[in-house]
């Protein structure tokens, strides 16, 4: 059963977001295309591994893309599994190239087209997220269970090397994808003690759920983006033209000759994940390009008001 589905994350919209509303010539965006790659090709990578999931035997418990905080630091883990006889954590790589495991400088170096570069080492990723989720059970739960930790490889023409000798703590933590239910279920055999029963399984779900903390960060700092830069206007879902312009009722792009009833929808978005997921009718007009304050005032009533009454949850 899954509890919690895998989401596009807040910063991944916001990336996406940047694409629309940010000129190319912005010295900022080279970056912020590469960085959009990167994680969309790791957000792939995570929703490939979910058909496999299917397969698993047994009661288990699912939760994908997890936020928990140790009392110190925030940590995530991409897939959770729990069954009453243990835990498993799943962190899924999408790598591409050739990719060597060295465990004596705890790095994996990938040869790709031609270009070789280190990563740290997922192994000892996963070490350290078995350790803080073992902290975290036992503060919140208090109740002992065996936690265990694979490094998924999603990208099935990767290649997978160890220097010089077949090195233990890779075969143990890491699989590539289609072999997981068959390691997974390996561990079904090997922890036969339930710890959980049924009731108690759920309650820790849930429990894990209700800690989850989404990370929300402000892009526009992180990425030092003036507010001045984020292009203004409701885009066209045709031909992407910014702005449409304002009909009774409905957008239209003179671009493409496209009308459209919904298409403030998305920009509205937009504003959400890159200014502030809350907006006032004045601010809306101003990114919208309209001048009405009834016609924004109707376009409103889509979102809930915040606790001051005065600002649209657009997020």
């Amino acid at each position: 059963m899954v509890i919690k589905e895998r989401e596009i994350s807040a910063r991944m919209r916001g990336l996406m977001g940047f694409s629309r509303r940010l000129s190319h010539t912005n010295p900022k965006y080279k970056r912020i295309n590469e960085d959009y790659s990167l994680m969309e090709a790791g957000y792939k990578g995570e929703k490939s591994i979910e058909f496999p999931l299917n397969y698993l035997k047994g009661e288990h418990y699912i939760l994908h893309d997890l936020r928990l905080f140790d009392g110190k630091h925030y940590f995530q883990i991409d897939t959770l599994v729990l069954t009453a006889c243990y835990i498993l954590i799943i962190e899924v790589k999408n790598y591409s190239g050739v990719l060597t495991f060295d465990r004596r400088f705890h790095q994996l170096i990938r040869m790709k087209d031609g270009v070789e570069e280190a990563f740290p080492d997922p192994t000892d990723q996963v070490e350290r997220q078995v350790e803080l989720l073992k902290k975290w059970i036992q503060e919140h739960v208090d109740q002992y269970i065996p936690i265990e930790g694979l490094v998924v490889f999603a990208n099935e023409r990767a290649v997978i090397k160890t220097y010089g000798h077949y090195d233990e703590m890779v075969l143990e933590r890491v699989v590539r994808k289609n072999a997981m239910p068959r390691i997974i279920n390996g561990f079904a055999e090997k922890y036969t003690r339930r710890f959980y029963e049924t009731g108690d399984l759920k309650r820790t779900s849930l429990k894990l759920l209700h800690h989850h903390v989404e990370l929300d960060s402000d892009l526009l700092k992180l990425y030092g983006v003036k507010k001045s830069d984020i292009i203004s206007g409701v885009q066209c879902p045709r031909c992407q033209t910014i702005p449409m312009k304002r009909l009774p009722r409905r957008w239209y792009c003179q671009n493409c000759d496209t009308y459209c009833r919904e298409a403030h929808h998305r920009t509205l978005k937009d504003y959400g994940y890159l200014i502030s997921p809350l907006i006032s009718n004045q601010e809306a007009r101003n990114f919208l390009h309209i001048s009405s304050r009834h016609a924004m005032k109707r376009i409103l009533k889509a979102y809930p008001l915040n606790e001051t009454g005065m600002l649209y949850k657009i997020r």
